[in-house]
């Protein structure tokens, strides 16, 4: 996988040990009941985690983090209303974003997210409490 940051690269075991950190911080972050709030109250954060969700989802993508990330991205998107790909790509570009870094990194996160989404939107609900920690 290749990021482009200021025209470098950066060495591939950098940034696995970023993704190994951001992954246990969030996992730990997860279990606080501040934490629980985002879900129920706080759809601005819930966007934000969103997007921070996704970045990590793609810096793991050839881990198994990827995994848990993929479940958490489906829980967001469900809770802020989004299904496919467009509403959740139009999202992220309301942050930080832009589709020459992304694109490829996106396509393989966004396989394994789908995954995790309700084929029946009336299933929704179900999901956001099952992930619940």
């Amino acid at each position: 996988m290749e990021y482009i940051l200021a025209s470098r690269t950066p060495r591939q075991d950098m940034l696995r040990k970023l993704c190994e950190n951001l992954t246990s911080s969030l996992q730990i972050v997860a279990r606080t009941p501040e934490f629980q709030k985002i879900w129920d109250q706080d759809l601005q954060s819930l966007k934000v985690l969103l997007w921070v969700y996704y970045i990590g989802g793609m810096v793991s993508a050839e881990s198994l983090e990827m995994e848990w990330y993929s479940s958490y991205i489906a829980r967001c998107m469900i809770s802020l209303g989004l299904r496919a790909w467009s509403e959740l790509k139009s999202h992220l570009f309301q942050l930080l974003w832009t589709e020459t870094m992304h694109d490829q990194a996106c396509t393989a996160l966004w396989q394994q997210v789908q995954q995790h989404l309700p084929n029946d939107p009336a299933q929704d609900h179900l999901l956001c409490h099952l992930n619940k920690e």
